[in-house]
């Protein structure tokens, strides 16, 4: 119902020229990849088949190689900070980095694939095929196989608090330490589905996301599971990123977007036909995709529409934007009206429009991504706002 909502909004603005906000990047490689992860603003990695690692210095504008001595397929790269860095292989091989990506050395802790690496302070926990888990107390030079847990698959892992850690893998598994990953309780999930990504969006939910369009919620506390309806039950949807308490993201295959922003999830596919593998969210709108065939995405408005249509280039603006408390929306015109919506098309802030530059207070909206809506006799003009 929300997404018909939004898409009943877009139609009823018609002077819009509306299009979804991801544009490719060229990342010189036609291998498929797995992972992608930025630690600031503009520095980036990206790890995928036939050991393909590549880099940014520029916010996804233009990847370079990184050397690494290595040929299996890599499933995850991941940063635990702005140096010391991790690329998981197929072949059971863990590299490090602690120079921010520059060199890496790599050490053998397994005999099938590793999948997902999570990071609290020193302590690590590597998940992997055969359901194995690992922990590194020493971050991650040296690692202690903890054995099976059972499953098929491990394929993620995310650390809650210094000693609770939860992992997911085939089958609907969920799995819990208490214990920084020494030993491992199962948890109902209430799904077969199985479960790719997780991420932690609040000190006490997590989300996760799978196979048939599986997405839930889980609170490690109580070991309670919510179910949420994606509306992508023929996708499957690979991994996830959240900004505490703001929005996530959560992409797969079949051009498969899922957004979740003011306690909504929606679904805003990708135009082109794309599969996609893993997410890095950067915050304030600003989101990477990975995925088949060396594809990039990258947007700087959310992976919402925008609109076309301008008067010229500074007619219409917001400022400031993203913002907490206040905005004000400039414009050529004095009569009409300004509206704030969600992007489930509910209009949250609705004022006159009555002279060209307006205060607007917007200190009692939750965190997230909106649309102004700036209405004249003339046009229509829709911008996109975030409050931090």
């Amino acid at each position: 119902m929300r997404i018909l909502s939004l898409c009943f909004f877009l139609i009823v603005y018609g002077s819009l020229s509306a299009q979804d906000s991801w544009e490719p990047q060229t990342s010189g490689t036609v291998e498929n990849l797995n992972s992608i992860y930025f630690f600031n603003g503009s520095t980036g990695f990206t790890a995928g088949n036939n050991a393909t690692l590549l880099k940014t210095v520029d916010g996804g504008s233009s990847w370079t190689p990184v050397s690494i001595t290595a040929t299996s397929n890599f499933n995850q790269v991941y940063f635990k900070n702005n140096t010391d860095g991790f690329v998981l292989a197929q072949d059971g091989k863990i590299f490090r980095s602690s120079n921010s990506g520059t060199n890496w050395t790599g050490q053998t802790i397994h005999n099938s694939g590793l999948n997902g690496v999570d990071f609290n302070g020193d302590n690590g926990i590597v998940v992997g095929d055969d359901g194995h888990a690992f922990t590194s107390s020493d971050g991650g030079i040296n690692w202690t196989d903890k054995g099976s847990l059972g499953v098929f698959t491990l394929n993620d892992v995310q650390f809650i608090n210094d000693t609770l850690v939860v992992a997911v893998g085939a089958s609907g598994s969920i799995y819990k330490s208490i214990n920084k990953g020494n030993t491992w309780i199962a948890v109902p999930s209430g799904t077969t589905s199985t479960l790719s990504g997780i991420d932690r969006y609040s000190s006490e939910l997590l989300f996760i996301c799978g196979t048939n369009g599986e997405i839930m919620s889980f609170n490690p506390f109580t070991d309670e599971t919510t179910s949420h309806a994606s509306g992508l039950s023929t996708s499957w949807l690979k991994g996830i990123d959240c900004e505490a308490g703001a929005d996530c993201y959560s992409p797969g295959t079949s051009k498969a977007s899922l957004i979740y922003s003011n306690q909504s999830w929606i679904s805003r596919s990708i135009d082109e036909n794309v599969n996609l593998n893993d997410v890095s969210f950067v915050g304030d709108g600003v989101v990477y995709y990975c995925g088949i065939g060396g594809v990039i995405y990258k947007t700087t408005q959310g992976g919402y529409p925008i609109s076309t249509e301008k008067i010229s280039s500074t007619s219409i603006s917001i400022a400031p934007n993203p913002a907490k408390d206040f905005i004000a929306v400039k414009s050529p015109f004095v009569t009409g009206t300004i509206k704030i919506l969600d992007f489930t098309g509910k209009e949250i802030i609705i004022t006159a429009l009555s002279q060209p530059s307006q205060l607007i207070t917007i200190r009692e909206l939750p965190k997230g991504a909106y649309l102004v809506v700036i209405s004249s006799n003339e046009s229509t003009f829709v911008k996109k706002l975030f409050k931090k």
